[in-house]
């Protein structure tokens, strides 16, 4: 059996020549398609048969597209990222990376990404990572960001302090944290400032980190915080230290009450088991 990791494996799908007819049908198709997973890359050739019926035969695919998954491939990220080329529109408001990476030196170059999404999409709302494909992209250029999804081993202090910068940013979800990855980089500033933050849960991870990362955060707009991982001895310890700084820094937090809600909240996440404040 071939490595799964292979490039060999690799999905790229390739576009031949496209005559006016199949691309007034592909258009028509692809308008009615608000959602959509990108699971390969595209040939050079590809991009440039698309790019050459744009400008011959006029109009442009997916114009009604809300929310994007790409999957990146190991070791293939710029490759298969290219997939984005076609579905980077401006009613683009969600976008979702997973990638199965093996550490940060394994992180794939999201150039592209960084140079293109932000001009060709002003409009995203909505960011979901897995992997640590997250740590290279600029946060602060998205200045729409309202929610933003992390799902990797390690948080990266200048990526936290990027995601600050987002000042319309309401709701962050950071899952599986087990550390802060200082031993990259350090931090530049003696703590956060989220201006507009009122809903943070943090699912599963080190409780040590999420204390760490809180007492380095000032939220002042923060009203619900959810966190499924203050049971037992560290996490209680962790819950202490905690609730002086929130009661300092998060005003509007009831830190007195802690209470369950239901699988679904108001708000539209959709988790199970939470225990919030």
């Amino acid at each position: 059996m071939r490595d799964q990791y292979n490039k060999e494996m690799l999905p790229i799908f390739n576009i031949e020549n496209i005559d006016e007819h199949k691309w007034r049908r592909f258009l028509a198709l692809s308008r009615k398609i608000s959602r959509i997973e990108i699971d390969c890359g595209l040939s050079r050739a590809s991009l440039g048969n698309i790019e050459f019926a744009k400008q011959t035969f006029n109009g442009e695919p997916f114009s009604q597209l809300q929310t994007v998954t790409l999957k990146i491939w190991y070791g293939y990220g710029d490759c298969s990222a290219s997939g984005l080329a076609i579905v980077t529109v401006p009613s683009l408001t969600s976008v979702y990376f997973w990638y199965e990476d093996r550490g940060p030196r394994d992180v794939p170059s999201l150039a592209w990404v960084n140079k293109n999404l932000p001009a060709a999409a002003p409009n995203i709302t909505q960011f979901g990572f897995r992997g640590w494909s997250y740590t290279e992209l600029d946060l602060s250029r998205y200045s729409a960001l309202k929610y933003i999804e992390v799902r990797a081993k390690y948080v990266r202090p200048h990526f936290w302090e990027a995601l600050a910068s987002c000042r319309l940013l309401t709701k962050v979800l950071l899952k599986d944290c087990r550390d802060i990855a200082e031993w990259i980089e350090e931090w530049r500033a003696d703590y956060v400032q989220f201006p507009a933050l009122c809903t943070f849960k943090i699912r599963g991870g080190n409780p040590r980190t999420t204390l760490k990362l809180m007492l380095r955060s000032r939220m002042p707009m923060l009203e619900r915080l959810v966190w499924d991982s203050w049971t037992g001895s560290g996490g209680q310890h962790a819950k202490n230290l905690m609730v002086p700084h929130l009661k300092t820094y998060s005003p509007r937090l009831n830190v007195d009450v802690l209470y369950a809600s239901s699988n679904v909240d108001d708000d539209g996440f959709t988790d199970s088991d939470e225990v919030c404040w």
